[in-house]
């Protein structure tokens, strides 16, 4: 009775490791158990997700660094055309021109990489909260996209192929760059600057209150764009190795005592 209970531990021993390993045959599988009393390692080498750099992440940094010119001025265009198409919508105010390029205004003596022109109706008296919403609408859609963004890279559901993830990279990083601006920009002809002056003498806010309604959320979605950017550029940059199929060891040993089944890992 005893020498069948040692048998079927034996046998039930083998089909394990036929199960974790992938043996083909019993002779094989006696090789596994060897190796794993011996050495104390998994019966796959790679049972822990390994990463290296891609060889192709020189392609990659290239094609983005292409891409930027083009990705900026679509960038600018996304900001300066939010402005207009708003001030067109509402009452009161109107879009008088729209400039997408850098370009230097001698007036003021201010550097622009784009600039809206806006102008008011003389049929009806400007609304000084129509012109607000004019500027504010740039850095809510930065705050739209760069939250789509980083969901779905923190989720991992972007594009697997490396160009597309690089595309979408570059140009989640306008969006980043742009709300980035407007949180750093504290000059008076600056989005920020009106948007505060607006809550600070029609909302009645304290300059404090003010300056961080309008600052503290600019910072926050340029912290939560830069971490998805850097979650996607390790994609991006790094060759991933496949996951073994469990995370289980099963060692199995024989001595003059019987025979003996460990199991360990992650549960």
């Amino acid at each position: 009775m005893k020498i069948l209970i040692i048998l079927k531990i034996f046998l039930l021993s083998i089909i394990s490791i036929n199960a974790y390993c992938g043996c083909d045959d019993v002779s094989s599988c006696l090789e596994e158990v060897s190796t794993i009393n011996n050495h104390h390692e998994p019966c796959s080498s790679s049972e822990k997700e390994k990463s290296k750099k891609d060889p192709n992440a020189w392609k990659y940094l290239i094609g983005g660094v292409a891409m930027a010119p083009g990705a900026f001025i679509l960038g600018t265009a996304i900001h300066e055309g939010t402005h207009c198409l708003t001030a067109e919508a509402l009452p009161g105010i109107r879009c008088d021109e729209l400039i997408i390029f850098p370009s230097y205004d001698k007036e003021y003596h201010q550097f622009y990489f784009g600039r809206t022109i806006f102008g008011w109706d003389e049929d009806e008296p400007a609304e000084y909260e129509n012109y607000a919403k004019s500027v504010m609408t740039p850095m809510l859609v930065n705050a739209s996209l760069i939250s789509t963004y980083s969901a779905l890279a923190f989720a991992d559901k972007l594009p697997k192929n490396k160009w597309a993830k690089t595309t979408m990279l570059v140009l989640g990083a306008t969006q980043v760059l742009d709300m980035a601006n407007h949180a750093r920009n504290f000059g008076a002809y600056s989005d920020s600057s009106k948007v505060v002056a607006y809550l600070q003498t029609e909302k009645s806010m304290k300059p404090k209150h003010s300056l961080l309604a309008v600052k503290g959320p600019q910072v926050g979605f340029t912290l939560l764009g830069a971490a998805a950017l850097a979650v996607e550029g390790k994609r991006i940059l790094t060759d991933e190795t496949a996951k073994t199929q469990g995370r289980v060891r099963i060692s199995p040993s024989i001595n003059h005592e019987g025979v003996h089944l460990g199991v360990s890992g992650e549960f």
